[in-house]
Order: C-alpha cells, then sequence, then structure tokens
C-alpha cells in the first residue's frame, strides 16, 4: 500500500505547484488581453525574473525580516537606470553585463510583478554632490 501511496501523493504535489504556478500574481501591460498575449506576457515574465536572478539579484534585491525581497522599482528609477547603461557600474558588470533586451525583459519583470512592499532605495555613492 505504501509503494502506492507515494507516486500518488507526488503527483498530486506536482499537479498544486502546477496549478498554483499558472495563476501568477502579476499585472498586464493592457487592458483584457487576449489569451496569446497573457501566455506571451507570461513567458517574457518569467525570463525577466529569471534574467533579474541571475544579474541583479545579487546586488539589488533587499532583505526584510531575513527574506530576500525584490524591491518595488519606480518607473523613473527603471528610467534612470536605463539612462546609465554608460556608468561605470554598467562597466564593472563584466559577465553579467545587460544586453538592451535583457533590460527591457528584466524591466517588464519588475513592472508587472506582484507588489513586494519594499521599495528600493538606491545607494548613495561616494563621489555625488562634490
Amino acid at each position: 500500500m505504501r509503494t502506492r501511496t507515494l507516486p500518488f501523493m507526488t503527483a498530486v504535489l506536482l499537479l498544486v505547484c502546477c496549478v498554483q504556478q499558472r495563476d501568477m500574481p502579476l499585472t498586464y501591460p493592457q487592458k483584457d488581453p487576449t489569451k496569446e498575449e497573457r501566455t506571451a506576457h507570461i513567458a517574457r515574465y518569467r525570463q525577466g525574473h529569471v534574467l533579474y536572478d541571475l544579474k541583479c539579484a545579487e546586488c539589488h534585491t533587499v532583505l526584510k525580516d531575513s527574506i530576500p525581497m525584490v524591491p518595488d522599482f519606480t518607473q523613473e528609477q527603471l528610467t534612470h537606470y536605463e539612462l546609465r547603461r554608460r556608468s561605470p557600474h554598467f562597466k564593472a558588470m563584466g559577465p553579467k553585463k545587460l544586453t538592451q533586451e535583457e533590460l527591457v525583459t528584466i524591466q517588464l519583470y519588475l513592472l508587472h510583478k506582484a507588489p513586494s512592499g519594499v521599495p528600493f532605495l538606491a545607494p548613495v555613492s561616494k563621489g555625488r554632490g562634490r
């Protein structure tokens, strides 16, 4: 009996996880998107999430009560970040350097993810204001 229960419980657990993943807490760029638009948006959203984890999270994720949280970036912060692409920050990224397409995909993820309630506070650089 035990040998049949384990595969059954594993299948149920996988099914529950898949169903929960489908109802992702995100917003869409347009009102009342079609099924194809939702599918494409979710795929790009997931790609942006992966890219954020690989290329941004190490420096830009915030700890709240010892839990890593993706902060809520404002549109202004994301636009400013895009303008700084030629700055020393981007040159220092080395292998984590972003292409324009990757940056746009990450921005889509950050703009449409469920709010974490943790604002992104840009670090103050030592050279500013002098």
